[in-house]
């Protein structure tokens, strides 16, 4: 039996990068994004490429929905990214002679010594296929600790990232408790984007019955920091009625939002970003009297609004969160 060819390790580290260099592309531009700039519906672009798509077309150029130039927000974790990554290219192209626009991304699944179960996305293909042109009606996002590599049901697939197709977002329930779970970021993201949310054992049952069940019994219910709020059930019915999502009147700023959390619940519940009166404040051990002298004028929020307003479903009492 012949040997495998024995793979240049050089040259995975450039497909690699040249892998991550197409994932930072304006999708308009086709160069690295500069001076990113995300759409309300998720979408990040140039600044430059994006205000002159919305103002020629109105809508944004990757989901067509309508969009306007006010909607657009900063996407201050692509830049820094994007930062890092051109010094890194910098360094390997100066140390190896090799361009990483002319590189091909490699399929990692077909090379002999990679590991498929590894790769985030290796599942896609082991779904349960579907007419060609058709998408699944239940695309489900798991955000337990012990997830199912691979389903058999009929017209459903899992998803690997928050998306606004994902229809059901599966948990596990907390221990002792009847259908709550653990108040985490992922939880709150659900809510904010209206997923169906479900406990693990309505996944387990469906994949080892070979159909979807019915949601009724494995509903979650609230979380062990807010309780039985009923909060997912609010978010999904929302959703389903198109009654808009429930920030989507607030405006507000964002202070040393570094990891991009607070920015991605406001976007995917509709909310505004912007120089507005009301800024919240994501840091929470920062000097808060220094942060009043530097915005004169502003309210400075707490974070806790945003998490309990989502855990409730509710806009809470935003005097309780005053800094």
């Amino acid at each position: 039996m012949m040997e495998p060819p024995a793979v240049d390790p050089t040259q995975i580290k450039a497909s690699i990068l040249a892998g991550i260099m197409k994932e930072l592309q304006c999708d308009i531009c086709h160069s690295i994004l500069n001076e990113a700039l995300t759409t309300f519906c998720g979408h990040t672009f140039c600044k430059s490429c994006i205000t002159k798509e919305i103002e020629e077309k109105g809508k944004c150029p990757a989901c067509s929905k309508e969009a306007t130039i006010d909607q657009l927000n900063p996407a201050e974790p692509y830049q820094g990214v994007v930062e890092q990554f051109m010094q890194l290219k910098q360094e390997f192209e100066r140390a190896n002679g090799i361009d990483l626009s002319s590189v091909q991304v490699m399929d990692l699944s077909e090379d002999p010594i990679a590991d498929v179960n590894m790769l985030p996305e290796a599942s896609n293909a082991n779904q349960a296929s579907q007419p060609s042109g058709e998408l699944p009606k239940y695309r489900i996002l798991q955000m337990t600790e012990n997830r199912i590599k691979h389903i058999d049901i009929p017209n459903a697939r899992l998803e690997h990232k928050f998306t606004a197709d994902v229809t059901h977002a599966v948990f596990d329930i907390a221990a002792g408790t009847y259908n709550l779970v653990k108040n985490t970021q992922n939880y709150r993201m659900a809510i904010a984007c209206g997923y169906h949310i479900v406990s693990e054992a309505w996944l387990k049952i469906s994949t080892e019955k070979g159909v979807v069940q019915p949601e009724d019994r494995f509903n979650i219910y609230g979380d062990l920091t807010y309780g039985r709020t009923g909060a997912p059930r609010k978010a999904f019915e929302s959703r389903q009625s198109k009654r808009g999502h429930l920030l989507r009147h607030l405006k507000v700023g964002l202070i040393d939002d570094v990891k991009g959390e607070y920015r991605k619940y406001l976007l995917a519940a509709r909310a505004q970003i912007g120089d507005y009166d009301d800024l919240i404040v994501c840091n929470l051990d920062q000097d808060i009297e220094a942060l009043k002298s530097k915005y004169p004028g502003k309210n400075l929020i707490s974070h806790k609004w945003i998490e309990a307003s989502i855990c409730q479903y509710e806009l809470d009492d935003k005097s309780q969160y005053i800094l």
